[in-house]
């Protein structure tokens, strides 16, 4: 992200730290830690003051790169386009491994 102009004053924000979160991403039998750093921006003449950069989606839970990312892995491994409801966000489960028939 690059740094935005306040409305009033054209002198640029510059980054003086970040904030750094982390959340559990349940996977079956296992968890992740995924880490979010999101950059703090700052103007000593901004009406804003400190500024964070905007936190990443998610979709019920799910990280919406991670989603989109094996949706469109599906859809061109051929899945059908008549079952296109099971890969909402509402109903997405992640196969981690393939399934043992």
């Amino acid at each position: 992200m690059s740094p935005t102009r306040p409305t009033r004053v054209a002198a640029p924000r510059r980054i003086f730290g970040e904030n750094i979160s982390q959340r559990l991403d349940p996977v079956p039998a296992r968890f992740r830690v995924l880490v979010t750093r999101r950059p703090k921006y700052a103007c000593r003449q901004c009406e804003e003051g400190v500024v964070h950069a905007p936190a990443p989606a998610r979709l019920n839970g799910i990280d919406a790169q991670a989603w989109f990312a094996d949706v469109l892995t599906k859809l061109v491994a051929g899945h059908p386009i008549t079952k296109l409801d099971e890969l909402l966000p509402q109903v997405y489960v992640r196969q981690t491994e393939p399934a043992v028939t």
